[in-house]
């Protein structure tokens, strides 16, 4: 018996607002659409209070014959209540204190955390809150013992703290206890969250401490001015070390590619797609990642780096920021089409007067901190749910296929970190964008001593002679032929001495000098979309259409 099977009894009082215990929902979809709700009443000028409620050892309190009972009242298939039932009464339970394990005991109160159906009957449990929150016009989010409530605008103060006083008393009432120590209040505005900090709940003299941002659940959600992604942060941080003590393991690049893909980067960036990424730990994080992949030089182009991986994925912290955020969005507007008005609208508000696309100057949700990630690559985010980029077809990433989505995404990021490159790096100029395809093809068909090797060229991570007589580590000439050695393309082209050990000689006869640095590098030029352009496959060409340099594509460097 799982869950799903009891799915057309669960659909009689599940709502919107239940997240766990609940087939098809889950924490993500939680916190992130509370994200979308602050951002768009932020966006709007809406004032915003709210709290979370904690439930002091929820399943450890609960008891056990209401929760059967209230599980009959709402009509559980009394075959699998009873089984249920038999389940719980009949767990022998121990507790550990260091090396001693107490006495068999059975409790009155308790219900076993890690079961899926405790978590559903904690969410039957929470129903009639979730009523009471609506009846005060107040909007609650449930996720089995957390407990979110949010008020927004017209007496937006007043309505969260009956709401709160409401839930206190509702909880007193069935048996538990609310720990107050983990309870806190939000607002958005200085005089409603100055207010709540020095409100008294109760007689005892009870004050609930008041944030401006705070972690929620997966992520970390900010209702003040200044950016603020403490937990995003914290993660990075982590992750950061893992990458640096990964670089010196003593296993394949291969198995390190797995580790960073399936476990690095899902643990330092869980939660981005609402958090803020502080820029400074993400490139620490970057820079860890590029070590553990790369080679060891001071000289080599991270942005290259990326592009030299063999597996499948991108390994890129900033394009699997912004492919999370992408496909999130994506993901809510999919399950709960209700936030598709929101969403469209917060867009409209981030959107200059006269200018159609989006700007956000002061990123505060998931929409905003999208919107600021598409232009470092020079998209733009349009009411139609449309990233546009100058001279690039459009990501409808609404309506196109999820299939194609997430690789659409990344070729875009793709293709901006090597134009930013080709900027930066002499000799990447003028590449422009890679055949990833071909790239790939290359590395996986090398050894492990070879793919080092291209990895050192291709990056610029190689010292010249020249590159080491400024640091005072030589004098300038190569070690073989003892001609002036100004680049690492003497060593792979030009030293006599090494070409007369070459045993494939297709390219004798191509003057280097005639070739873009990024081919002699080992970089392979995407294809041009001009249909009239040569298509190089044969040395001739080369010589003959020496002085047009758009001609060399990649697929020259991949027949050669």
């Amino acid at each position: 018996m799982r869950i799903r099977h009891l799915q057309q009894w669960i659909q009689q009082w599940d709502e919107e607002v239940v997240h766990a215990g609940v087939p098809g929902k889950g924490a993500f979809d939680g916190w992130h659409k509370t994200a979308i709700d602050l951002e768009y009443a932020r966006a709007s000028n809406l004032l915003v209070a709210g709290g979370s409620i904690d439930i002091y050892k929820c399943f450890d309190q609960l008891n056990k014959q209401l929760i059967f009972r209230l599980a009959k009242e709402a009509g559980m298939p009394s075959r699998v209540l009873q089984a249920y039932s038999n389940y719980i009464n009949g767990l022998q339970v121990q507790f550990q204190v260091g090396n001693t394990i107490g006495a068999v005991h059975r409790d009155r109160a308790f219900l076993p955390q890690g079961c899926p159906f405790s978590m559903t009957m904690v969410a039957l449990l929470t129903k009639p809150w979730t009523s009471m929150m609506h009846s005060a016009d107040v909007t609650p989010r449930c996720l089995a013992d957390d407990l979110l409530i949010v008020a927004t605008g017209h007496r937006h103060q007043s309505r969260y703290i009956n709401a709160m006083n409401i839930s206190r008393a509702f909880f007193t009432d069935i048996g538990a206890k609310t720990a107050d120590k983990k309870c806190f209040s939000f607002a958005a505005d200085n005089q409603t969250r100055d207010f709540l900090f020095n409100y008294v709940w109760d007689e005892q003299g009870l004050q609930i401490p008041t944030v401006s941002n705070f972690r929620d659940i997966g992520t970390h959600l900010n209702l003040s001015a200044a950016p603020n992604g403490k937990t995003l942060s914290d993660r990075m941080v982590k992750a950061t070390h893992m990458a640096k003590r990964l670089r010196w393991l003593p296993i394949s690049q291969d198995f390190k590619d797995n580790i960073i893909r399936a476990n690095i980067l899902p643990a330092g960036l869980h939660g981005a797609e609402a958090s803020y990424a502080n820029k400074t730990t993400l490139k620490s994080l970057r820079a860890a990642i590029a070590n553990a992949l790369g080679p060891r030089s001071a000289r080599a182009s991270n942005d290259i780096v990326f592009c030299n991986t063999a597996c499948s994925g991108d390994l890129d912290p900033e394009t699997y920021l912004l492919t999370q955020r992408v496909l999130g969005l994506r993901r809510t507007l999919s399950k709960y089409p209700s936030k598709y008005g929101k969403v469209v609208s917060t867009i409209s508000k981030y959107q200059d007067c006269n200018n159609y696309s989006a700007t956000a100057s002061n990123p505060c949700g998931p929409i905003g901190l999208l919107i600021d990630n598409l232009q470092l690559y020079g998209a733009k985010l349009g009411c139609d749910l449309k990233i546009s980029k100058k001279e690039e077809s459009d990501i409808d990433f609404w309506h196109m296929p999820w299939q194609h989505l997430k690789k659409t995404v990344v070729e875009m990021c793709a293709n901006g970190r090597v134009a930013q490159a080709s900027q930066e790096r002499s000799h990447l100029h003028g590449v422009e964008e890679v055949d990833s395809q071909i790239s790939k093809k290359i590395i996986n068909s090398m050894g492990d001593k070879e793919r080092k090797i291209y990895g050192h060229l291709s990056t610029g991570a190689a010292w010249a002679e020249a590159h080491l007589e400024d640091i005072g580590l030589s004098d300038g000439l190569c070690t073989h032929c003892g001609q002036r050695a100004d680049d690492i393309c003497h060593i792979t082209w030009q030293c006599p001495v090494i070409n007369g050990h070459r045993q494939i000689s297709d390219l004798k006869d191509v003057n280097p000098d005639l070739l873009p640095a990024y081919i002699k590098h080992g970089i392979p030029k995407a294809m041009s979309t001009d249909v009239e352009a040569s298509f190089l496959g044969r040395c001739a060409l080369v010589r003959s259409k020496a002085k047009q340099p758009h001609y060399y594509h990649g697929n020259w460097y991949a027949n050669h």
